[in-house]
């Protein structure tokens, strides 16, 4: 299967080992050396704590289980990271 970065922008992610519903893909990270996607972000909602950013977190491809018509169904491993997302870019949270 191919999928654009819009295609998957307009999938819902849920984990399916909690049924958390996470948001929606934001951002994939490329590894160009390598000629592979490393992981994408989902945006969350907005954080009461970060008026000006969202919570979001990144994850590998790898985790990815099942791609429907309107959903990516994921099961979350610990190499998820937790981000911040302001203002339309992504940054880790230090």
């Amino acid at each position: 299967m191919i999928l654009s970065l819009d295609d998957m922008r307009k999938k819902e992610v849920i984990d399916i080992a909690t049924g958390e519903r996470m948001g929606f893909v934001s951002d994939v990270r490329i590894d160009i050396e390598n000629c592979r996607a490393v992981d994408f972000a989902v945006c969350g909602k907005f954080s009461l704590l970060s008026p000006f950013g969202r919570d979001g977190v990144r994850i590998p491809f790898s985790d990815i289980k099942t791609v429907g018509e309107d959903i990516i169904l994921v099961r979350r491993q610990q190499s998820a990271v937790n981000h911040k997302f302001g203002d339309g870019t992504i940054s880790e949270t230090l």
